[in-house]
């Protein structure tokens, strides 16, 4: 599988979540594979490529101020789909969370800059980097954000992996993101997006260049999908 052919997977598993959560009676073994197994795999997914996409893009600020707009877009779509009202303010959609994972971890990159520049020293480094952490879990959970505190810490487990081990296959990094997931939330689905992300073959990929086109694309997907459930629901008065 290439990167994008994962990331079409993962929207695909993400999708089936949202319509179980809106058409689905619950406690029924249906709704429990479409919410304890497809949408678990997804998010694992989601992020083990979007920390992937991080270290090779030169334009974070950018990247935050693009899923900041997509937030922005999708939450109205996202409260009608999921919870049949306009505004919801009991949770918000995961293009929040990524906004916060990718906060936490630009604000580690540059304690590390720091610290390579001798600004910092690794003890200073390393009590910044806690305290951001801290601010960041309290912002997911003050704001209710999809996945709350448990995804700000999945984020950061798979950035500390990346750090540390700079070569690591996407599948190892799945796999400590997979874990510190299914431990903080008590859903094993989430270990199958490691049996995903072992099927990865970088030669896919070859030398295509990710155009912005594909880019925004994959962010669409997100708005659209949900404003869809929402006019279905408004239609049929689900």
């Amino acid at each position: 599988m290439s990167r994008n052919q994962i990331k079409w997977f993962a929207m695909l598993m993400m999708v089936i979540d949202h319509l179980a959560v809106a058409f689905l009676p619950v406690n029924t073994p249906l709704y429990f594979v479409c919410r304890g197994v497809c949408g678990r795999i997804a998010y694992p997914l989601f992020i083990v490529l979007f920390l992937e996409g991080m270290q090779r893009s030169r334009h974070l600020q950018r990247k935050a101020i693009d899923l900041c707009l997509f937030a922005l877009v999708s939450e109205v779509f996202f409260d009608r789909a999921l919870w049949g009202s306009w505004y919801f303010a009991g949770a918000q959609n995961v293009m929040w969370s990524w906004l916060l994972g990718l906060f936490l971890v630009m604000g580690c990159m540059y304690f590390r800059k720091c610290r390579e520049n001798c600004t910092l020293t690794r003890g200073m480094q390393t009590g910044i980097t806690a305290i951001w952490l801290l601010v960041v879990c309290m912002l997911a959970a003050w704001f209710r954000v999809d996945y709350g505190i448990a995804g700000v810490l999945c984020m950061f487990a798979g950035y500390c992996w990346m750090q540390a081990r700079s070569s690591a296959a996407l599948w190892q990094i799945g796999m400590v993101v997979a874990v510190t997931e299914a431990v903080l939330t008590l859903q094993p689905g989430v270990l199958l997006a490691v049996v995903v992300l072992s099927l990865y073959q970088p030669e896919k990929d070859g030398r295509k260049p990710f155009t912005a086109y594909m880019k925004y694309g994959f962010y669409a997907v997100y708005p659209v999908h949900l404003a869809v459930i929402a006019a279905v629901r408004m239609l049929t008065g689900a």
